[in-house]
């Protein structure tokens, strides 16, 4: 169902289709005769650096805050690459000459690690949770993996807790509210994408939670402006896509809630 609520494979789908109108445009009701200028001109748009820009602005909460009263680290799953695709080998430490780790996390899950491994190596008091269940009966939970590589990035075992039950942001949120109140905690910093984050925050402060972010990465920082800004990019159209899903989530929720 997701799939069809996605924009972009709807946008190529409806240029076949302005081909089809063109080719046939005398037999077309005059008001169907727009659609090809109107499909062209938001295919154009997806695909533009300068909308990424705009539309990122719009979603995401790009914030670094301190560690301040917080009482713990928390950090969001982001997904797992399937299982069909060679794992990710990432090498935490250049300087080191241990063998690199090898993960089935995606770049998400793995750019909130090493964001809540910055936060964590600043304040080696704060225990660190993980939230995120696994993807499959068959697959270990995206926090294991994620406690796993944490660990291999040097970060003390006994820091790391891991959530891995939830299968949604709504879910990471009640599941890390009621660790974070068993040990009598109401802060916490939230580390996930820019992106992530007001939708993440808000679901936490619902649960009674006092949020500080930590966006692991900003979609911002990547799109400077620039005479590019308007020359169509398949990363533009890929971060596009990462928004809408996000501002879908956004309206699910207000919907459920």
């Amino acid at each position: 169902m997701e799939k069809l609520l996605q924009p972009f494979p709807w946008l190529v789908i409806l240029a076949v289709a302005s081909l089809i109108v063109a080719e046939w445009r005398k037999y077309v009701p005059r008001w169907l005769r727009v659609v090809p200028t109107v499909v062209a001109i938001s295919l154009q748009l997806w695909t533009l650096p300068a909308t990424s820009r705009v539309f990122s602005r719009l979603v995401e909460r790009a914030e670094r805050m301190s560690v301040g009263k917080a009482g713990a680290i928390l950090v969001l799953g982001g997904g797992m690459i399937p299982a069909t695709t060679l794992s990710n080998v990432v090498d935490t430490d250049p300087t080191n000459a241990s063998t690199p780790f090898q993960a089935n996390l995606n770049n998400e899950s793995l750019e909130r690690c090493l964001a809540a491994a910055e936060v964590a190596r600043s304040a080696p008091h704060l225990p660190l949770l993980i939230c995120g269940g696994s993807p499959a009966p068959d697959l270990p939970a995206v926090s294991q993996q994620m406690e796993q590589f944490l660990d291999h990035c040097g970060i003390p075992p006994g820091n790391l807790h891991v959530e891995t039950n939830s299968q949604s942001t709504a879910q990471n949120a009640r599941e890390a509210a009621q660790w974070l109140k068993e040990q009598g905690m109401a802060e916490v910093v939230l580390v996930t994408h820019a992106y992530h984050l007001p939708r993440a925050s808000r679901l936490l402060q619902g649960e009674g939670i006092r949020v500080r972010p930590y966006a692991s990465r900003s979609f911002q920082d990547e799109l400077p402006w620039s005479i590019w800004s308007f020359w169509p990019s398949s990363q533009a159209a890929t971060i596009n896509q990462k928004l809408f899903r996000e501002v879908l989530a956004t309206m699910k929720d207000w919907v459920l809630n």
